[in-house]
């Protein structure tokens, strides 16, 4: 009988409960993407939202309505911005879905605060989404432009994203967690994608811009941006960026061009790449060990690469290529922005706190330029394509 009064005390507790934040979807705006920037001193938010209109066999049904619409409101504050949205939004806006910030960099550089500060206490929005640097643009425009291969272009971004991280590494995906916690980790400086609109915005902003086999106006992913605390400084070449790249660790899959004689060039895929970086426990001293394997995609020089002799000196000269290329995107970073984007700082922590905080007091400010970075590579050339003789040019 005790049972039984259980059992019917539990079913009755089950009926009871529900979802107390349950919605209907038809109440929702589910957002796709936002946009900061600002014009004066007020914030301007823009947010991406999915048309969830269902199409249908009526002439004034959304068949010739937008994928999506972007709604754009300011304030003194971002959620201010945010909530003046409601003024024109029929639906309220359902932060869980969000799948990339951008913001602007004019916004960037008067530092990023505000924004990580709000949206980390923001308890409906999963902190997941990629965040991205909109550079000589208006983040709202690079939303409005139109891409022909992905209806929302938040989602073309992200595809583009991963598309370059697995196959060139001018950029890397970084969630707003990861950023988070870079910002945090008061060891290492902040680095983020950028993306800019090439073209003008007008033209991508109609369907024209989707309707042609090249479209005039473009989003292109750029290089790295640099910041130092919440503040952007800079941004990185795209090779500078690639360069970084490796020393992050984030290399998949590159191309490395190679100057074989005095005018042509040869080019070299470098996959499977993996870099260690470690420091002294007793001395001001970096080692960046690149490995990996490579093939030759396109050979424009005079070269015999069915000799053993060949490969190695090619290999070899691979090498030194990527050291070079390694030691002065470091040289540029330190000289130019003094920034520690490599968690340098953070390592010589772990390796030896003792020895961190010695260094620390030693050198203060002026601490990555009294670093002895030493760059090792070790690239082995295992492909040589499908063939083993350079065709000779025509006459």
């Amino acid at each position: 009988m005790k049972k039984i009064k259980i059992l019917l005390f539990l079913g009755v507790i089950f009926m009871m409960t529900g979802c107390y934040n349950y919605r209907e979807l038809n109440q929702l705006a589910i957002t796709s993407a936002i946009g900061i920037d600002k014009k004066g001193d007020e914030y301007e938010v823009s947010i991406q939202v999915m048309n969830t209109q269902k199409q249908g066999s009526d002439s004034n049904s959304s068949g010739d309505q937008p994928k999506f619409i972007t709604y754009k409101e300011k304030g003194k504050t971002i959620q201010q911005a945010f909530r003046n949205i409601v003024l024109e939004a029929p639906r309220r806006l359902y932060a869980n879905h969000i799948s990339l910030l951008i913001i602007n960099e004019d916004v960037a550089k008067e530092g990023i605060y505000d924004i990580l500060d709000l949206l980390f206490r923001d308890s409906e929005s999963r902190k997941q989404f990629n965040v991205i640097i909109s550079r000589n643009s208006k983040s709202y425009d690079v939303l409005e432009i139109l891409t022909p291969l992905e209806t929302l272009n938040a989602k073309n971004i992200n595809d583009s994203l991963i598309a370059d991280s697995q196959f060139l590494g001018v950029s890397e995906t970084i969630t707003f967690e990861q950023l988070l916690a870079s910002y945090l980790n008061e060891k290492n400086d902040i680095v983020l994608p950028s993306v800019e609109v090439i073209g003008d915005i007008k033209q991508g902003e109609s369907t024209e811009n989707i309707q042609s086999a090249s479209p005039s106006t473009k989003v292109i992913l750029s290089g790295y941006s640099i910041f130092k605390g919440d503040k952007l400084i800079g941004y990185l070449s795209n090779q500078d960026s690639i360069n970084l790249g490796f020393i992050r660790n984030k290399i998949e899959n590159t191309i490395v061009n190679y100057k074989c004689d005095d005018k042509n060039y040869m080019a070299v895929e470098v996959v499977n790449s993996k870099t260690e970086v470690d420091a002294s426990n007793n001395k001001p001293e970096i080692t960046i060990k690149v490995t990996g394997q490579a093939n030759i995609n396109e050979m424009n020089c005079k070269m015999d690469l069915t000799k053993n002799k060949t490969i190695s000196e090619l290999n070899d000269k691979i090498d030194k290529q990527i050291e070079k290329q390694i030691k002065s995107t470091i040289e540029k970073i330190n000289r130019e922005y003094n920034a520690d984007v490599y968690g340098f700082e953070d390592l010589f922590y772990k390796k030896n706190p003792k020895y961190y905080k010695q260094l620390k007091k030693e050198y203060k400010e002026d601490f990555l330029s009294n670093i002895n970075i030493k760059v090792e590579s070790d690239i082995n050339l295992f492909s040589k394509g499908n063939l083993l003789k350079v065709i000779e040019r025509g006459k």
